[in-house]
């Protein structure tokens, strides 16, 4: 910009220095006639000052045409635009251009003109036909311009949106105020206001301290305040006293915060307190003044228009923009914009949790609170899929990861989206999570909150020790304990079995009296359809923070609150609504959320690992099975069996304990050959490696089952002999060995015993000598059918990969507790003795 000015200076210096030169030569020679001599020269000093002239001139040209070309190759002609993306706002705009004009040039020489930017005052004129101004600006402007930061505000009640029919195609997006041209009186004070309250919280507030908008951006690259741009097209009669009032105050002060008006107002008569305040604080359009015009006397300078863009060319730039602004404006900010190397880890969680989620329609941070006097305490967020709940999530954790030391908050995440959403904080790993849960199962977010429970009457217990009352107290006396938050994303599919009430009864606890131990919850769905309304209701009436991105009327209602639909008129993303007042319509606050990248978590990771914080991570994975021991862990010498791991929050290892009691048999039923066959195996080294197990009896009716542990297999006639003491008998599969299914008696002559009353002989009183029967059966209902009265001699159950109904039926569980399906990668045990019921998961296969 500055070099521009100086060749146009060096130009009229070069024609100033021709016109001195030339006068001089006049005063040297007064007379008209001149000796020969003298006339000659005359006439050579004057050809000498003209060849000088054009060789400065050429010189001078040469450098203005390149100058030139670097300047359009940024922002071309009207007819050449097209958008590309930019992270800042230029200090020059190019509006209109200018015709260089002196008696000496023979061509039209025309060179842009160049204005600073944002233009310091408001653009108006009181002519229509000015109108063409309006629309290079608004052109130029949507071309030099970062999209995403960059808002219209277009009023028309002259030609009612006629004037501004050019700018149509781009009405869809939401970088255009309402998305139309505002034609009624009550939206058109609307719009002022919310420009005019914008403007004063810009210079109360994010301006303090910076001369204006230009010098913040060029301070605060990554998080540069937005252009306004307020295009009026109107007759003041048509407006209210207050949105002459706002438009006033746009019009002095605006331009110093970014906002840019554009008028073009009929001058009836009725308006000079308007055109007064235009004179101070406006340039008419028709009488732009180039900068430094006034400085040049040799050349004139002559206003003059740019070449409009054709309609085919405009349609296209219109189109370029929409397919832009799709790709790059969906997320306007990033996370680290809301970052500050000074605030890592110094906050402190004593009083309760606040870290910023974003900003707010006027640039102000947006915070989340929760455990304060003055705060709610748990949260509830709603979004269709696709509106960015994911991204909300992401953003709340890592400010929690960054503002926050492990000490101060615990995080426990869980997944329940069949996903992988959280498994990015698993390695490296986020030291604030106690718990990372991906592809959770309802049975482990049980017992996960019993663990919580837990957890709570811990607290509550120290707390009676200390003699305090609440979590607040406890840290006021310098002790240390660290605030729990809980993420469930998808929380709502916990509520999806018959019975949910245990759970239901769990978070109810949770919500009303998690608060006193620093414990709070923040749950996440896209709808709660499908929960009970009982439920629901007595769930949302403990939760205050209210979330809303995107979604339809009726979940607005359900997530917010029946009278709030607010949520069904956001855009997505990054839009939501933050309502911390239960959702009442009151408390709505529309925010925008930044774009948590994957890069910006990783430079968050990367520096919470450098500060030597060590912590064992707890990692759930519901689509994995936990390892195979080694043959030391088996080593046992009483008559225990460890299966896997329980689906609970400290995957405490599962045993089965064989007692010297009637009914302690085992059934085996499930489907699937590899997952038996990897039963069977661990099974297998539980029996090999117990030190008082004297013999192991292996009957195997189902011959494509191989053992990864050769033991010896035997024939049914085993049970024709005396079995050793301190013995286990393993069968697979009984559905097909008949002559070991026990037959009815009906009483009459006494007949030898079949192989079948001695094996039932065996089943019922072995345990005697500590003799126990394993019994693997493939179809259980099938088999009940015929041996119901056998099968009770069998109190210990292992069901695996089965429907509801055969679940429940092997498991003999009550209609008040039954359970759903049993997926492959998890057992269930029973004891119908105890009534236990104990979720786990198998070891997987040595070599898997």
């Amino acid at each position: 910009m500055k070099e521009y000015i100086e060749y146009l200076y060096n130009l009229e210096d070069s024609f100033q220095e021709q016109q001195n030169a030339n006068d001089i030569i006049e005063q040297d020679y007064p007379s008209d006639t001149l000796p020969t001599n003298k006339y000659n020269e005359r006439k050579q000093r004057i050809e000498k000052v003209k060849k000088d002239f054009e060789s400065k001139f050429q010189k001078n040209i040469t450098l203005l045409d390149k100058k030139i070309k670097s300047i359009r190759n940024l922002q071309p002609h009207l007819t050449q635009l097209s958008i590309t993306k930019k992270d800042k706002f230029p200090n020059f705009i190019i509006f209109g251009r200018m015709k260089i004009d002196h008696k000496t040039i023979k061509d039209d020489l025309y060179i842009p003109r160049v204005l600073p930017f944002p233009i310091e005052k408001a653009f108006y004129s009181y002519k229509l036909e000015s109108m063409h101004y309006i629309q290079q600006f608004i052109l130029r402007v949507l071309q030099v311009s970062p999209l995403n930061k960059l808002e219209f505000v277009l009023i028309d009640t002259l030609t009612i949106g006629k004037s501004l029919s050019f700018i149509r195609g781009v009405l869809d997006n939401d970088f255009i105020y309402k998305q139309r041209i505002l034609t009624y009186s009550d939206e058109i004070e609307e719009s002022l206001k919310h420009t005019a309250d914008y403007l004063e919280s810009l210079i109360q507030k994010q301006l303090v301290g910076y001369k204006d908008w230009n010098e913040f951006n060029s301070e605060n690259s990554k998080s540069i305040l937005p252009l306004k741009v307020i295009v009026m097209v109107g007759v003041p009669e048509q407006f209210s006293n207050n949105s002459l009032m706002y438009l006033k105050r746009i019009i002095k002060f605006g331009p110093k915060v970014g906002i840019l008006p554009l008028l073009i107002i009929e001058d009836n008569g009725k308006i000079e307190d308007i055109k007064e305040l235009l004179v101070e604080y406006g340039n008419e359009l028709e009488n732009i003044k180039f900068q430094f015009k006034e400085k040049f006397k040799i050349l004139e300078l002559e206003d003059s228009l740019e070449l409009l863009p054709s309609k085919d060319e405009l349609n296209k730039l219109l189109n370029n923009i929409n397919d832009f602004y799709a790709k790059e404006s969906q997320i306007k900010s990033e996370i680290d914009e809301l970052w500050d190397e000074n605030a890592f880890w110094q906050s402190n969680s004593t009083d309760g949790l606040k870290i910023p989620i974003g900003w707010d329609i006027n640039q102000e941070k947006v915070y989340f609170k929760i455990g304060f006097d003055d705060s709610e305490h748990h949260t509830l967020i709603g979004g269709r899929s696709g509106s960015g709940k994911s991204n909300l999530l992401h953003v709340m954790i890592q400010n929690i990861a960054y503002f926050y030391p492990p000490d101060e908050v615990e995080l426990f995440l869980l997944d329940y989206k069949e996903g992988v959403e959280f498994n990015s904080y698993v390695s490296p790993p986020l030291l604030h999570s106690s718990l990372i849960a991906i592809h959770s199962d309802i049975n482990y977010g049980q017992t996960f909150l019993e663990y919580i429970i837990e957890e709570k009457n811990k607290r509550s217990q120290l707390f009676k020790n200390e003699k305090v009352k609440d979590f607040k107290e406890y840290r006021e006396s310098n002790n240390t304990l660290s605030r729990l938050v809980i993420i469930i994303d998808e929380f709502q599919v916990l509520f999806s079995i018959k019975n949910s009430k245990r759970i239901e009864d769990l978070f109810n606890e949770i919500l009303r009296k998690g608060r006193s131990y620093g414990i709070h919850l923040i749950l996440s769905t896209q709808t709660l359809k499908g929960i009970e309304a009982i439920s629901i209701s007595q769930l949302k009436s403990q939760i205050g923070n209210r979330i809303a991105l995107v979604m339809s009327e009726e979940d607005s209602m359900s997530i917010l609150s029946t009278q709030n639909v607010e949520a069904a008129r956001l855009k997505g993303k990054p839009e939501v609504i933050y309502n911390d007042m239960g959702g009442v319509r009151d408390g709505n606050k529309k925010s925008f959320i930044p774009y948590a990248s994957r890069k910006n978590q990783d430079k968050l990771l990367k520096l919470i690992n450098e500060q030597n914080y060590k912590k064992d991570i707890n990692i759930y994975n519901g689509m994995t099975l936990p390892d195979l021991p080694n043959e030391n862990f088996f080593k046992k010498s009483n008559f225990e069996f460890y299966l896997g791991k329980e689906l609970n929050f400290q995957e405490n290892e599962f045993k089965i304990e064989f007692k010297k009691e009637i009914g302690n048999n085992l059934i085996v039923s499930g489907r699937g050959k590899i997952e038996k066959q990897n039963i069977i195996n661990t099974i297998v080294e539980n029996l090999l490696n117990n030190s008082k197990i004297q013999n192991i009896y292996y009957i195997a009716q189902d011959e494509e089952i191989a053992l990864d542990r050769l033991i010896k297999t035997y024939s049914a006639n085993i049970f024709n002999e005396d079995l050793e003491k301190n013995s286990f008998i393993l069968i697979d599969s009984f559905d097909g060995l008949n002559e070991l299914h026990p037959k009815q008696s009906f009483g009459g002559m006494q007949k030898e015993l079949s192989l079948a009353d001695k094996f039932k002989d065996i089943v019922e009183y072995g345990y005697k000598n500590n003799i126990y029967v394993i019994l693997f059966i493939d179809n259980y209902k099938r088999v009940q059918m015929k041996q119901r009265d056998f099968l009770s001699l069998f109190e210990l159950r292992y069901g695996f990969n089965l429907n509801e109904e055969n679940a429940n039926s092997l498991l003999s569980i009550s209609n008040t507790s039954m359970i759903k399906s049993i997926p492959k990668n998890q057992g269930v045990f029973s004891n119908l003795i105890t009534s236990d019921i104990v979720y786990f998961k198998p070891y997987k296969a040595k070599n898997d």
